[in-house]
């Protein structure tokens, strides 16, 4: 045995397509993505003259790179607001859609992991307490690189337990 050895999870079978259970499933996170889009209205903040203003404008004028250079090559936050200038132009939806749809990927991503290690219920007041914290919700219209980071980072744990949980990782010097 080795030092890891009890924090391995166990092999469980590939386990049935369920297509009803999983319509609820996406029925739940519909659910929680609608809510939080609802509280999050009430929470907008006018895009402050901060760093927020300073990763748009870099992302606006990219490759060019303005000072403090740092903010630029912040890749994960600049390229997809300059994708999102390509698609809304430059204009307030695409300040406030990096953000948003970041907060959706952190709730989506936190449902689907308490869906995985407990149940349907779990996600739910997982999901819940996410788009109810008042720093994501404060966070949640300005353009920093937490939420897509946090939103980022539970999203590849959720990916990993999914597929632990199905047999789809092996470990190092695990024959398949």
């Amino acid at each position: 045995t080795t030092l890891l050895e009890p924090l391995r999870l166990e092999r469980r079978p590939p386990l049935p397509r369920r297509a009803r259970h999983a319509r609820h499933d996406w029925m739940l996170v519909g659910g929680l993505v609608l809510v939080y889009a609802l509280l999050q209205s009430a929470f907008v903040h006018q895009p402050p003259l901060s760093d927020q203003m300073h990763y748009f404008v870099d992302a606006a004028t990219l490759p060019h790179i303005s000072e403090p250079p740092h903010q630029t090559l912040r890749i994960g936050l600049t390229i997809p607001v300059w994708l999102m200038i390509q698609i809304f132009d430059y204009s307030e939806a695409a300040y406030y859609a990096v953000p948003y749809l970041s907060a959706v990927g952190l709730v989506t991503a936190t449902y689907w992991l308490g869906r995985l290690l407990d149940s349907r219920a779990t996600g739910v007041i997982a999901g819940v307490l996410v788009f109810a914290n008042p720093f994501v919700l404060d966070d949640g219209s300005q353009l920093l690189p937490d939420i897509p980071a946090a939103a980022l980072f539970t999203g590849a744990i959720t990916l990993l337990m999914f597929r632990t949980a199905r047999g789809w990782v092996y470990y190092a010097g695990e024959r398949r």
